[in-house]
């Protein structure tokens, strides 16, 4: 399986994750991960008793399931999930549990996402997204917008503040219709401003509609 490059950290945390086609990983929500590395806590899956998440799919993944379980007890190094099932996300900050996992489930992986070799320390902060050259070679943030929180006259002010500065922020035509239209926190869209002194202005004339800023990176390698 061919890994994806991590851009930014997934949740404003983590560099690596592996995503596992596993039936029966729901049981990752409900179990502990010393019941879980045990054979018999599978044993009576088909009990009408046991919680419908753990029976939504079959054949269960038992070997694999306890296999996961006895990896991620053993593992010194802090790791997170996410479980839609029947797939699992397994996210952490180490190579070494990302390289175990990529090896002893190779065949369950569906994707998996890791730094370029050599660039995990140019993550310098949880909003930072590295990559190969700027958006459209020029344009150093991306900033998330919230309109849902202003009245008409403000989302005006930002409208009118975008063309003002339209050689510094670029607002698509899309973006530019929903922010007329927006009243409730349905989306997440976004515009790209070219450098700091701009996103300043941008912040001090409208912050209330301003969201989450990342910065880009450019690898250096």
């Amino acid at each position: 399986m061919q890994a994806k490059p991590t851009t930014r950290k997934f949740y404003n945390k983590w560099l690596f994750k592996v995503t596992l086609h596993l039936n029966g990983c729901a049981m990752f929500r409900y179990t502990s991960l010393d019941k879980l590395c045990k054979v018999d806590t599978y044993k009576d899956l088909d009990d009408e008793k046991v919680p419908k998440g753990w029976r939504w799919s079959r054949p269960v993944h038992k070997e694999k399931l306890i296999a996961l379980a006895k990896l991620l007890s053993a593992t010194s190094y802090e790791w997170g999930k996410r479980i839609e099932w029947p797939y699992i996300d397994i996210y952490s900050n180490s190579r070494s549990l990302y390289e175990e996992l990529s090896e002893l489930f190779a065949d369950n992986i569906v994707h998996k996402f890791e730094p370029v070799p050599g660039t995990e320390n140019q993550f310098t902060s949880p909003r930072t997204i590295v990559v190969k050259h700027l958006p459209h070679n020029k344009y150093s943030h991306k900033v998330f917008l919230s309109p849902h929180k202003g009245s008409v006259h403000e989302r005006d002010t930002m409208l009118k503040f975008f063309k003002t500065h339209n050689d510094k922020i670029k607002c698509t035509p899309a973006v530019n219709r929903w922010i007329k239209m927006a009243t409730t926190n349905y989306d997440r869209r976004y515009v790209l401003v070219q450098d700091e002194p701009t996103l300043l202005m941008l912040k001090l004339s409208c912050g209330k509609l301003v969201g989450s800023t990342y910065t880009f990176k450019i690898i250096d390698k």
